[in-house]
């Protein structure tokens, strides 16, 4: 048999990564001689990277066949040559508090592919949460460094920032340029967006019109109001409340701004509020598309062709609730599976949608909550390994028997 893992994070608990490691070994006690593809999965946010690495690494032991990969736009299909392996690129850029760093990128001698953590992630700057000055500068770098390198395409992932100052610090990198009152030019963070006075674009980096940008979001908050940027993510990085209302303002100012030059549609556009107003900005200075993250790394690593005679697939995330069938990595590896008839069995450390619930015009066959007993939150996470185990071995054998 042939079983697919694909699971997303338990975030702050146990990685995809280490996730399919424990499955594969509790699938192989419980079924030897099957045959088992790791595929661990993230949309956007930090270990996008690393996933993807992953998952191409298992292309050249189980998907020999497939000699390129697509992504899907809303009014294209780009085809990409994939003539090579992808290979991590080192780069010295700056972190969020403009100090030097190294991050890589992943790269094939003609795609990128760019996760924003790895420049600006919040894990970067500890415990100093300080979103009212940290920068998107040293993404900006990183982009600068891909584009140089011949880059004909480049996917950003975007999530996990510890930004929000609506990409003006990636913007700078790159050219563009935002004067104060004096015509002064300075790179914005979210405390002093509002001193911008002037946007001048006339100096953008000419290699991004000759270039590809599509960007992976895990939200669809619009850049402003009380489902956007500031409002919802500012506050889990280092914002008070009393801050809140007034990087709103700050923000607004800079949008008010920008919005002369590129039009209102920005700020209202789907996933424009991801990582701190970086979904806006990619879309207006780099002219990227928009894309549900976990569609895009889906896209990239073929997964219709991965699924192929395929038995099961196993995914799963820490909490699995309403918002997991909407748009999020259950619900896009499921919207896969389900028309190629492959059964999708969920994992989750937690779950809120009973097993009466019609999980199967989802594409779900089954849910299994990793632990369901009355032990205190610090003993179910301190014996979470062991239930994934058990419970994915326990999946499995109900599997096989129906």
């Amino acid at each position: 048999m042939k079983f697919i893992l694909c699971p997303d994070s338990y975030k702050n608990n146990i990685s995809s990564v280490e996730l399919c490691d424990i499955m594969k070994r509790a699938i192989l006690h419980a079924s030897p001689k099957s045959k088992v593809l790791s595929i661990p999965i993230a949309d956007g946010g930090e270990g996008t990277l690393d996933a993807i690495s992953l998952a191409f690494s298992s292309r050249k032991d189980n998907l020999s066949d497939v000699k390129s990969f697509d992504i899907t736009n809303k009014a294209e299909l780009i085809k990409i040559k994939n003539e090579g392996e992808y290979k991590y690129i080192f780069a010295d850029i700056v972190d969020p508090f403009l100090k030097p760093i190294k991050a890589e990128y992943l790269f094939n001698g003609e795609c990128a592919i760019i996760e924003s953590a790895k420049a600006i992630g919040i894990s970067l700057v500890a415990e100093n949460l300080d979103v009212k000055n940290t920068s998107t500068y040293g993404l900006g770098q990183l982009i600068k460094h891909a584009l140089d390198n011949g880059a004909k395409t480049i996917v950003l992932a975007l999530g996990g920032s510890s930004t929000s100052d609506l990409g003006a610090g990636m913007a700078s990198a790159l050219g563009y340029k935002f004067l104060d009152k004096d015509n002064n030019a300075f790179i914005p963070t979210a405390k002093n967006l509002d001193e911008v006075k002037v946007f001048d674009n006339s100096g953008a980096y000419e290699k991004i019109f000759e270039t590809k940008f599509i960007a992976m979001v895990d939200c669809k908050n619009p850049l402003l109001g009380k489902e956007g940027a500031t409002y919802v993510y500012s506050k889990q990085k280092g914002a008070s409340d009393k801050d809140i209302p007034i990087l709103e303002k700050k923000m607004e100012s800079l949008a008010t701004l920008l919005s002369k030059t590129y039009g209102n549609d920005f700020i209202l556009t789907e996933g424009a509020g991801a990582a701190g107003g970086l979904g806006a900005a990619v879309n207006i200075f780099l002219g990227a598309n928009l894309q549900s993250g976990i569609d895009t790394l889906l896209d990239l690593i073929s997964f219709e062709k991965i699924l192929k005679d395929a038995d099961l697939v196993i995914t799963g995330e820490g909490r699995f609730d309403y918002q997991s069938l909407m748009g999020k990595a259950i619900s896009g590896i499921a919207k896969r599976a389900k028309p190629l008839h492959v059964s999708v069995v969920v994992i989750a450390g937690q779950s809120e949608i009973k097993k009466s619930d019609n999980l199967e015009e989802f594409g779900i066959t089954a849910v299994y909550p990793i632990n369901e007993s009355n032990l205190s939150k610090e003993e179910k996470i301190k014996r979470s390994r062991e239930d994934v185990y058990l419970t994915t071995k326990k999946a499995l054998e109900e599997f096989i028997k129906s």
